[in-house]
């Protein structure tokens, strides 16, 4: 088994231990591992960036219902502050307004 912390930490270390098993497939695998546990790291810091996005809409929703305001008036407030010449916004504030 491969300590994948040994494996960031001395790549160099862990290549050259599973070179001398002879198996030349073996480094292949290797690289493959690092470029996968590469992946996941990176994944893994956007999922904790999703995450934390969803705990501030969470809050966000959880101040909205104790002051009693319901979402479309947010919108409305929203779209005061919305200026016309805005470009791609005027067109999502005309949509927001003709949906009322």
């Amino acid at each position: 088994m491969i300590d994948l912390k040994q494996l960031r930490s001395a790549p160099d270390q862990v290549r050259a231990a599973l070179a001398r098993r002879g198996d030349p497939g073996i480094l292949d695998l290797l690289a493959e591992l690092q470029e996968l546990d590469g992946r996941r790291r990176v994944l893994a810091t956007q999922l904790d960036g999703l995450k934390a996005q969803r705990n501030e809409y969470a809050k966000a929703d959880a101040q909205l219902s104790t002051t009693g305001r319901t979402p479309q008036a947010c919108v409305e407030s929203l779209l005061g502050v919305i200026p016309e010449d805005c470009g791609g916004a005027t067109a999502g504030s005309q949509r927001l307004k003709a949906a009322r």
